[in-house]
């Protein structure tokens, strides 16, 4: 009698101690596995970035509106697809500061527009929003122009 208890008492134990380890193990792969969501998607060289004003609902839709100095437009990713090649709300992150008019020095921005639909500058190329289309916007954007030429960034 006490042989079976103890058996059984170990195959408990066993049956147990794999199962909780199997659990474990997975619960820790879950936690461990990245969120790509919030992990660098891409490097990139953009052979030029712009300047542009306009409406604070762009391509993204009231969901991602423009805000002036913080955001950017970039490419579709095709004629037919008009998804922008990075998700709206995704970050670009200059490797060095860009000197914004009418803001100062900034390397953050969040992509809220697509642009350029006729696809006539680099592929990585972005335009960043000066604001609602007025004489003080539109001359910052046209300084800020195309001076700003092979800047290397981090979309995520």
């Amino acid at each position: 009698m006490k042989k079976n208890t103890v058996i059984s008492i170990l195959t408990c134990f066993i049956f147990i101690f794999t199962f909780s380890l199997k659990t474990q193990a997975i619960e820790t792969q879950d936690n461990d596995t990245p969120d790509f969501e919030t992990q660098a998607l891409s490097e990139h060289i953009a052979g030029v970035v712009t300047g542009y004003t306009g409406s604070t609902i762009g391509h993204g839709g009231a969901s991602y509106p423009n805000e002036q100095y913080m955001t950017v437009a970039v490419h579709q990713k095709s004629t037919s697809n008009h998804d922008p090649i990075f998700p709206f709300d995704s970050t670009i992150l200059t490797k060095n500061a860009l000197y914004v008019e009418g803001y100062g020095n900034k390397t953050i921005f969040k992509v809220t527009d697509t642009g350029d639909l006729n696809r006539k500058r680099d592929l990585y190329w972005f335009d960043v929003y000066f604001g609602l289309k007025n004489a003080t916007n539109d001359k910052n954007a046209n300084e800020f122009g195309e001076k700003n030429k092979n800047i290397a960034y981090t979309a995520y």
